[in-house]
């Protein structure tokens, strides 16, 4: 019985001494991708780290390599992980395309602005509005207000991202013209998009979809004094860039 309970004492505290070690050890993580669980046992903040290798050694790791640290006490995050919390990102685009079989080109220019929140160090949420100029063919000022999901797919100062913006857009036009008035309303919105985020800058390039009914009052080839209701949806290749401060 003495040597059960011995036995039982013995191997509680090699579980325990085993548990002590795991709690006490840090995670490591590179930039190049590898990682170490290992004690701390010095921490120079931008400078180096000194931690317990195997046979009691110890070794000095330079900041610079280091892309993250989880200790019990403290962590760190290097300037090219996304941390928790919210940002402003502002944007300027162009866009291409056309709205009717009859139009020769469209040609738009857009101004933004987005709060976001970073969920983790890929995923983020936030909403936006893109005050956007239509010139060439199509003479209209859109503002579309969305939802935007942004997910960067690396922890790297460069890295691949998928932007999907999704709400409504407002349009901010009249049109007078012989015998009849044009009205222009918006609808939904929707820019899925990639593209390539190298430290705060964004290069994205995407498909706009934009849902647009035109009112007609008045007079046309087919009516008299009559109300005609048209539908479409512009369709526009885009490019944006955009800063995150």
């Amino acid at each position: 019985m003495t040597t059960y309970i011995s036995l039982l004492l013995l191997v509680s505290v090699s579980f325990l001494a085993q548990a002590q070690e795991i709690i006490s050890k840090s995670k490591i993580k590179f930039i190049d991708g590898s990682e170490l669980h290992v004690r701390i046992l010095e921490n120079y903040p931008g400078k180096y780290v000194k931690i317990a290798w195997p046979d009691n050694k110890e070794v000095t790791i330079k900041y610079s390599s280091i892309l993250s640290i989880k200790h019990k006490d403290y962590s760190y995050y290097s300037k090219y992980i996304q941390t928790k919390g919210f940002y402003l990102e502002g944007s300027t685009g162009f866009s291409f395309g056309k709205a009717t079989e009859r139009d020769v080109a469209r040609i738009g220019i857009s101004l933004g602005v987005s709060a976001n929140y970073q969920l983790n160090s890929h995923l983020s949420v936030g909403v936006g509005i893109e005050p956007t100029a239509i010139l060439v063919t199509n003479d209209n000022f859109l503002m579309p207000l969305y939802g935007r999901m942004k997910y960067n797919m690396l922890e790297r100062k460069v890295t691949p991202v998928i932007l999907i913006d999704a709400g409504w857009s407002m349009v901010l036009k009249k049109e007078e013209e012989d015998f009849r008035t044009l009205y222009y309303d918006g609808g939904w919105y929707a820019k899925p998009s990639i593209g390539i985020q190298i430290s705060n800058f964004t290069l994205s390039l995407g498909y706009q979809l934009q849902k647009i009914t035109t009112t007609i009052e008045g007079n046309t080839w087919w009516t008299l004094n009559g109300v005609t209701v048209e539908e479409r949806t512009m369709k526009n290749i885009s490019i944006t860039g955009s800063l995150k401060f």
